[in-house]
């Protein structure tokens, strides 16, 4: 039988299936990504020091970048071995990490659906997961 995987992913969270033949497993990985990150320092939108003028956007999409990395390599370690994936969620999270995993290592075969699916709780997941693959 084949591993089949889902994930539901948004940026606070990823919510991921094993669907296995005696039931299923649910896991949840907490990200730490940080939307609203505020840089010491920072009073303005900019900064003004002599002529020059300094923007902290950079600072503040670097750290979202370290941040969501470090999730998408934990999701990674989790779907190890799996034969059948589908991810999805509300946010355009679902496709960085789709990018992530094809770029990563896992081959374009193994990903069989990236879908748009609003905000659930556990149990709609696992149902959708099941639905997805027809069990």
């Amino acid at each position: 039988m084949n591993k089949q995987t889902g994930i539901w992913i948004d940026t606070k969270q990823a919510i991921i299936v094993y669907l296995e033949k005696d039931g299923q497993q649910v896991k949840k990985i907490h990200s730490e990504i940080e939307k609203k990150v505020r840089v010491p320092g920072e009073g303005k939108w900019f900064s003004r020091m002599g002529q020059q003028f300094f923007n902290f956007d950079r600072k503040k999409k670097a750290h979202v970048q370290r941040d969501s990395l470090s999730f998408y390599q934990d999701i990674q370690q989790e779907i190890i071995g799996a034969d059948e994936l589908v991810l999805f969620g509300p946010a355009n999270k679902k496709l960085e990490l789709e990018k992530y995993l094809k770029e990563h290592g896992i081959p374009e075969s193994v990903i069989k659906g990236v879908k748009t699916a609003d905000s659930m709780t556990d149990n709609q997941v696992a149902a959708w997961v099941r639905n997805f693959f027809n069990r």
